[in-house]
């Protein structure tokens, strides 16, 4: 969940019957980005956290993520929770396809990163703005970008044939 933002709060709860219908994968434990350290999700380890999130997916709860919470469900992302520089992590839990790149526009190192790791190689991915959240079905398929603030947006980033990465703007729903 988003802390100070009602819109895309409320937007995931809608998307659940309850409010114990929402396995959110973050870390408030922290002042700082906490991929480093396992997410609250990953209380006994990933393999632990996967056969819990495969059977609370299986039970149709909604699972929702916000930054390193994003970051888990990916194969790869970008992070900065090893410090100051971001970098790229391969260890995500995989429940979608490809790599995650959460603050796309609200970190200026974000962009380029992202843009250099895909060009590199790096599994082709999705971006999201801040503000934004990409909602995916159980089988890891986008179904829709949402965004609780303007200009916003969620991205489809991958790699050229000739090596260069290029990005696609997502159709964007707007929560106001």
């Amino acid at each position: 969940m988003e802390p100070g933002d009602e819109l895309l709060d409320a937007y995931i709860l809608s998307l659940a019957r309850s409010v114990r219908r929402v396995l959110s994968c973050s870390n408030r434990t922290s002042s700082t980005s906490a991929v480093a350290t396992p997410p609250r999700c990953w209380p006994c380890g990933a393999p632990t956290a996967w056969t819990r999130s495969c059977e609370a997916l299986d039970a149709g709860v909604v699972l929702a993520g916000v930054s390193a919470g994003m970051n888990c469900w990916f194969e790869a992302s970008t992070t900065d929770s090893f410090g100051p520089t971001l970098m790229p992590l391969h260890d995500g839990l995989g429940f979608v396809t490809g790599s995650a790149c959460p603050h796309y526009d609200g970190d200026e190192q974000r962009r380029p990163l992202y843009h250099r790791l895909v060009a590199a190689g790096f599994p082709s991915g999705w971006a999201a703005d801040d503000g934004t959240a990409l909602r995916y079905d159980a089988m890891g398929e986008l179904v829709e970008a949402v965004a609780s603030r303007e200009g916003a947006r969620g991205y489809r980033v991958e790699r050229r044939p000739d090596g260069a990465a290029i990005e696609q703007p997502l159709p964007t729903r707007y929560l106001w």
